[in-house]
This record gives structure tokens, C-alpha cells and sequence, in this order.
């Protein structure tokens, strides 16, 4: 009986021991199991985020106020944008002058830009109403500059009845008339002043 008891005590330090040292089978400690976390990410308390992350596209990211995102822009995958700074929806606008022609071979007439934007200059047009036995010689308008941005191609415009004749041509162009500044036309012809000027510049406005 003795004999039992001894071999009961010494198994019972054996178990022990090993439970001291952490020998016995994890499994003798019960399973190891996951445990839920419920992360809490607003506008107040953003998660932070560092490296890399990827987004599926549509996806919405909400940025803490003055935080910084670098975005990748290449000539290959550029980036998207659009214009909030009220060119969204461009105003056209038309820009004309009426003149009758002084005496001279040479004529001109001037209109300024008093909008207070850009005018982008799209398209220009010209018309010269003449008497009948003279002609428009030469006809260009002249944006913003002392150089001219139009040399027309004048054509005779056919005219049926009347003491007249007329003359005029058209040009699309990309000029721009800042605000303040002016568009001229200036032809030559052959009347000595006997005939009235008529020129248009249309295109649209911009925010200078």
C-alpha cells in the first residue's frame, strides 16, 4: 500500500514540474481562438494610414482638414480634374465695330474689351460695303498686339441690286484679348472713302 501512495506522489511532482516549465501540450491549456474587434473609423477619429493602400474605383477616402495626399500624375495615366473656378460653363461673347470709312487708302476701326475677363478669340469676320467700281484690297485684324493675328483671304460678296458692293472674309483663330485691350481691323481700297466697315470677333470669356 506503501508502495501506491509512493507512486501516486511522485507522478503528482512529475505533473508538477512539467506545468511549472510549460512542457506539457498546448493543448492540455485549451484552443487558442480569434477574438472580434470593432475598429471605430469617422471623420473625429481617422485611422492613420501609412504605406501604400490601393482603392477600387468610385471608392471615397475623407481626409482630416489640412492633411496632404500625393497623387501619382504621368503624361501615360493622368489624373482627372475639373474646373470649379466658374469656367465651367464659358460665356460666349461677340465683339463688333461699325465704321464708315474716312478718306485714305487705308482704314481702321478699333473696339476694346470692357468685360473684365479674357476674351478667347475663336473666330473673326470682316464685311466691307463699297461702291460699285471699287474694291477691298487687303484686310487684316489686328488682337491685342501691333502685329497682325489675321491676314484675310478678301472675297467679293455678290450683290445683285443695289449702288454697292461688297467684300468681306472670315478666319478662324486662338488669340486672347485681356481686358482692357482691343481688336482692330484695317483694310486697304480703292474708293477713297466711300464705304462702311463692319468686323466681329466672337469666342468666349474667361476669368483672366
Amino acid at each position: 500500500m506503501r508502495r501506491y501512495i509512493g507512486m501516486a506522489v511522485g507522478v503528482g511532482l512529475i505533473v508538477a514540474a512539467f506545468s511549472a516549465t510549460g512542457a506539457l501540450p498546448a493543448a492540455a491549456q485549451g484552443a487558442v481562438r480569434p477574438l472580434l474587434a470593432l475598429i471605430v473609423n469617422d471623420v473625429g477619429n481617422p485611422v492613420p494610414v501609412a504605406g501604400t493602400v490601393a482603392l477600387a474605383p468610385g471608392s471615397q477616402v475623407g481626409l482630416r482638414p489640412g492633411g496632404t495626399v500625393e497623387v501619382g500624375n504621368t503624361s501615360t495615366n493622368p489624373v482627372l480634374v475639373r474646373n470649379v473656378d466658374g469656367n465651367a460653363a464659358p460665356q460666349p461673347f461677340r465683339l463688333d465695330g461699325d465704321e464708315v470709312c474716312s478718306p485714305g487708302l487705308v482704314k481702321g476701326i478699333v473696339a476694346s474689351n470692357d468685360t473684365g475677363k479674357l476674351m478667347v478669340v475663336e473666330n473673326v469676320s470682316f464685311m466691307v460695303q463699297i461702291r460699285k467700281g471699287f474694291a477691298v484690297t487687303q484686310a487684316a485684324m489686328y488682337i491685342d498686339s501691333g502685329i497682325p493675328s489675321v491676314v484675310f483671304g478678301v472675297l467679293q460678296i455678290p450683290e445683285i441690286i443695289g449702288a454697292f458692293s461688297k467684300f468681306g472674309g472670315s478666319a478662324a483663330v486662338k488669340a486672347y484679348i485681356a481686358p482692357g485691350r482691343n481688336a482692330a481691323l484695317s483694310i486697304a481700297e480703292t474708293s477713297n472713302g466711300d464705304c462702311n466697315l463692319h468686323f466681329e470677333v466672337t469666342g468666349v470669356l474667361v476669368n483672366p
